[in-house]
């Protein structure tokens, strides 16, 4: 295509990021039920991250330390027990992201494929077939796909700092007050 020709063609205007994530967010919020269960287990995830702490904690303590008879023979099933509750949030959780993922990429097809029938022909003479293919396809799953993968690590990120903030504040709350006026500096 000449340059001439590209500075004929209108200039789509490119939004924020913030302004796309919350038009896909819209897409994605018709799903809440899935939502509200990607969100339980990734609080259940962030938690048991905390409780992983608490554990490694006990171990040290009860198990090498003073090595309690009582305590050595629970530990490990307690570790065991723990590794299996993540590893089903981890997995529920992702599921039901990737489940939203898939509806929204549905939605999005059928929106596009609806707006490409009612264009006029110029419209496709002027634009190649592999461009709109391209754009019905593999640009939509792409899309939908890495905002859901976002979406679901800024929640379980956010989760496990909350929870583990909290455990640090449980243990010693000085300490972890001097930790963070000291940690920026």
């Amino acid at each position: 295509m000449s340059d001439s020709k590209k500075d004929k063609q209108p200039k789509t205007k490119i939004r924020n990021s913030k302004q796309l994530f919350a038009r896909l967010f819209r897409y994605a919020w018709r799903y809440k039920a899935y939502f509200l269960l990607t969100i339980v287990a990734t609080l259940i995830y962030s938690a048991s991250n905390a409780e992983f702490l608490s554990l490694i904690k006990e171990v040290m303590d009860e198990g090498f330390v003073k090595q309690s008879p009582d305590k050595i023979s629970v530990l490990p099933l307690s570790l065991f027990a723990l590794m299996v509750v993540r590893a089903l949030s981890t997995f529920i959780s992702g599921y039901f992201m990737r489940v939203i993922a898939r509806r929204v990429v549905e939605v999005l097809r059928v929106e596009t494929f609806k707006r490409l029938m009612q264009l006029p022909v110029h419209f496709f003479d002027a634009n190649s077939v592999g461009l709109l293919v391209s754009k019905l396809t593999y640009d939509i799953e792409r899309l939908a796909n890495v905002c859901a993968k976002s979406l679901h690590s800024i929640l379980q990120e956010a989760l496990t700092l909350i929870f583990v903030i909290g455990y640090m504040l449980y243990l010693d709350w000085r300490l972890t007050l001097m930790f963070a006026i000291v940690t920026p500096l």
